[in-house]
């Protein structure tokens, strides 16, 4: 549909165009296996993740289009910060959620939720503010929930912690943008609270999740339940699945190494 294209590449401008790597594509990932496959995933995916020359060897993918036709563009008034800002752009019904990605400084990170009702002009609606030391890249979705706990419509989206900083949550955050002009996070820095090897925290239970790369939610039309499944960066246990029927109360339940 040529309409819902325009709104796509309307919302998507200023955000990074990424060329696709592995699920283990950040740097702490090489300390865990130094399978070629994973190396090569940090080495396109990383140099490409965020603005050229933020960081040493760092390239911008140039942007391309592939019979698209640009009808609006949207930058909070030159407030979103350039290139490399927005890390990902997903859509539902008449809403744009725009996650923020931490340069060119971070602390600004969260959501920009943009109504794009009318694709040629589109217009701040509301803003989630990440916890502080933390920003979010790939995996913001929006899903409609049915459910005993929860009726409306949920935002899931990850979080990283700033470079060189302690105060970051990690996991997940659940936000209700059943009305998007007023967002209510559910639970925030839900995920995995483990590092399988306990040579990383020494025994002491963690008291933040592990940073995640990604996140995509699904119910089971079966059985009604809501599943979230992230990337976990800290670990190679790292698809890890959370159980959200209960988005104010998300459940682990699987964890699993790919290798």
């Amino acid at each position: 549909d040529r309409r819902i294209a325009g709104w796509a590449a309307g919302a998507a401008v200023g955000a990074a165009m990424l060329v696709a790597g592995t699920a283990g594509a950040h740097p702490m990932d090489t300390s865990i296996a130094d399978d070629s496959w994973i190396n090569s995933g940090l080495g396109v995916h990383w140099n490409s993740h965020g603005a050229a020359g933020s960081v040493a060897g760092r390239d911008s993918v140039p942007p391309r289009e592939e019979g698209l036709e640009l009808v609006g563009k949207f930058d909070l008034g030159g407030k979103l910060g350039g290139e490399g800002r927005v890390a990902d752009v997903s859509a539902k019904g008449n809403y744009a959620y725009l996650t923020m990605f931490y340069e060119p400084t971070c602390g600004r990170g969260g959501v920009q939720i943009v109504d794009i009702s009318n694709p040629a002009s589109p217009t701040a609606a509301g803003y989630i503010p990440s916890h502080v030391d933390t920003f979010s890249g790939e995996g913001s979705q929006v899903v409609s929930l049915n459910t005993p706990s929860f009726k409306g419509d949920l935002l899931v989206y990850q979080n990283e912690w700033c470079p060189n900083t302690t105060n970051g949550v990690g996991g997940i955050t659940l936000v209700d943008v059943t009305n998007p002009h007023n967002p209510k996070k559910l639970v925030e820095g839900a995920g995995d609270f483990t590092k399988k090897s306990g040579a990383e925290t020494n025994g002491v239970p963690q008291t933040k999740a592990n940073q995640t790369h990604s996140a995509f939610a699904w119910t089971n039309k079966d059985t009604g339940k809501v599943y979230v499944v992230l990337v976990d960066d800290m670990e190679e246990l790292d698809v890890d699945i959370l159980d959200i029927t209960n988005p104010s109360k998300p459940k682990i339940v699987s964890e699993t190494n790919l290798d």
